[in-house]
């Protein structure tokens, strides 16, 4: 089930140029997963970078692109999934704000959700299957959630000082001084069970997100 690819670092460790390349490096490193376009957003003070490999269902047009904005420019969002319940959740939007829509997006309805009802109450109202990384330039958090289906991994954890989240672990294992312990505990499990439940990952400091929540993460306070 190829869909698109995320990537996101809270950065302590690089200048821009280099928070530039790496991004760069690992977008193209999850290219497969989307094939039909690649889009990379770096905050002004190098602190945040948002990746997203892009496959499109819903709008082939650039319209879709990712990460993508809201019209009142307090959040961005790398979104991969589907949102079934998306015309019916852009129609309360409408019920509450005049809105020109830039195009037929599910991402471009989610971010408005978010924008205008918060996280908690778009996660109670949206039907789909998704993993998503959503920056809230306003209050400078971080939020990671994942559906209550759960197909989609969405995995974070720290590598020296920075920290990163994505869609796969090939996200961590590309970030430069990759250097994780083995979680031997996980391996256990994976033999146990034939999987490695969540939160944990392969490696001692790399978390999954649980299905059907969300993280938040608050810039300020997590270096």
């Amino acid at each position: 089930n190829i869909m698109c690819g995320i990537l996101g670092i809270i950065n302590f460790d690089f200048n821009r140029q280099d928070l530039i390349s790496i991004t760069d490096n690992l977008i193209e490193k999850i290219h497969h997963r989307g094939p039909d376009g690649k889009g990379k957003w770096i905050d002004k003070n190098n602190k945040i970078s948002l990746g997203h490999s892009r496959l499109s269902i819903q709008d082939l047009s650039m319209n879709g692109f990712q990460p993508m904005i809201s019209h009142s420019e307090n959040i961005i969002i790398s979104f991969n999934g589907e949102i079934y319940n998306n015309i019916e959740l852009r129609q309360k939007i409408e019920n509450n704000k005049n809105i020109q829509w830039r195009g037929t997006s599910d991402t471009e309805t989610f971010i408005e959700s978010l924008d205008l009802f918060g996280i908690e109450k778009t996660l109670n109202m949206i039907r789909g299957m998704f993993a998503v990384i959503i920056y809230n330039i306003q209050n400078n958090k971080i939020y990671l959630a994942r559906d209550r289906f759960g197909e989609k991994p969405l995995y974070y954890g720290k590598v020296n000082s920075s920290i990163i989240f994505g869609s796969e672990l090939k996200i961590f294992q590309n970030f430069p001084n990759f250097n994780n312990q083995i979680n031997r505990y996980a391996i256990d499990k994976l033999f146990k069970n034939l999987y490695i439940p969540s939160p944990l990952s392969i490696y001692e400091d790399i978390h999954k997100v649980e299905i059907g929540t969300y993280i938040e993460i608050d810039i300020e306070k997590s270096k």
